[in-house]
């Protein structure tokens, strides 16, 4: 179900790129230097237009960079794009992870669990579904056969979340996590991610997962240097990126 990647945390960090930016018809972000360790957490904050989605998506090969070095899982953070993707997931990324309204959770789960299988075998078992709804914590809350039209945005936070971690991604990129607009949903989201990374770290100790998340109000998140937690903090006033097609839905975007 996870996918073998060459990068391990003996490797060196997860994340670890100089005076990264792009540029298109002015300043979408950056310069900006940022370190992750394997396990570790970047949390990206500033205003609406400031970069923070154009970030994510250039860290996990969505997004071409215009200037500065690096690598993100060991692979080049501007040559190459398809092996930072194959590495990655995105949550809770408008316009590209939306879920579908009237699909069930347990169709979202099927559709990705299919999607990560080989060609070949183009069903899968319900029991396989039910199992997959509970991971790390992920999907006790969620019912299984409800639409997501009828899911409140927490579970819908968690239904997103589950699909990318499903993946068996070493990094998981997170978007505007204050979109859940009430601060039990938000504290709930980040001891999600937190469940998460542990659980990630049992399973696989040579690969600990690492976390992108961005956010316009960083209050209630762990402070900086706390267990691996960095800042990125980006200023107003760029000129927002284009969002990058998505691909098929159900599968790896």
């Amino acid at each position: 179900m996870s996918r073998v990647l060459p990068w391990t945390s003996d490797d060196g960090p997860a994340i670890d790129v100089e005076e990264l930016a792009v540029v298109a018809d002015g300043p979408v972000f950056g310069p900006i230097d940022l370190t992750v360790d394997a396990g570790g957490t970047a949390v990206v904050v500033g205003p609406a237009g400031s970069g923070k989605t154009a970030l994510l998506l250039t860290l996990t090969g969505r997004m071409r960079a215009t200037g500065g070095s690096g690598t993100v899982i060991g692979a080049d953070v501007r040559r190459e794009h398809a092996r930072m993707r194959s590495g990655t997931s995105l949550a809770w990324v408008d316009g590209i992870t939306d879920l579908d309204k009237d699909y069930t959770v347990e169709q979202h789960v099927a559709e990705r669990l299919i999607g990560l299988q080989p060609w070949y075998r183009p069903v899968i078992g319900r029991d396989r579904v039910r199992q997959s709804l509970d991971v790390a914590e992920l999907g006790e809350a969620l019912p299984a056969r409800a639409f997501v039209s009828d899911l409140t945005q927490l579970q819908k936070f968690e239904l997103e979340l589950l699909l990318a971690w499903l993946d068996g991604s070493a990094v998981i990129a997170v978007d505007n996590i204050d979109f859940l607009r009430e601060s039990e949903d938000r504290e709930r989201a980040w001891r999600l991610l937190r469940d998460v990374q542990e659980s990630a770290a049992d399973a696989r100790p040579d690969r600990p997962l690492s976390l992108i998340v961005t956010c316009e109000d960083d209050s209630g998140l762990p402070v900086e240097g706390d267990d691996g937690v960095v800042r990125v903090r980006l200023d107003g006033g760029h000129r927002p990126a284009e969002v990058p097609e998505t691909g098929p839905r159900g599968g790896r975007h």
